[in-house]
């Protein structure tokens, strides 16, 4: 439990150093930027659990795939 607040704590920090868009509270940005890195964190727990099967492997890359698109689409829209 203290890693995954540890996590929360990055995702913090993250949110704090890129810029907020003009069109979303502060706090609903932090709020997403701490879920994503909980959820990198969970995703990166369940792949040790699951070993390396081709499966399991293609989900995760496919998920932060799809991650780095949604980050990149929020960079341009924010204008930075």
């Amino acid at each position: 439990m203290g890693e995954l607040i540890a996590e929360g704590n990055i995702g913090m920090m993250q949110a704090d150093s890129t810029s907020t868009p003009k069109k979303l509270p502060p706090g609903t940005y932090a709020i997403w930027w701490i879920k994503a890195a909980m959820q990198e964190y969970i995703l990166r727990l369940s792949m040790e659990k699951l070993g390396s099967s081709g499966g399991a492997e293609a989900s995760v890359f496919l998920l932060r795939k799809l991650k780095a698109k949604i980050g990149a689409t929020a960079v341009s829209a924010s204008g930075g």
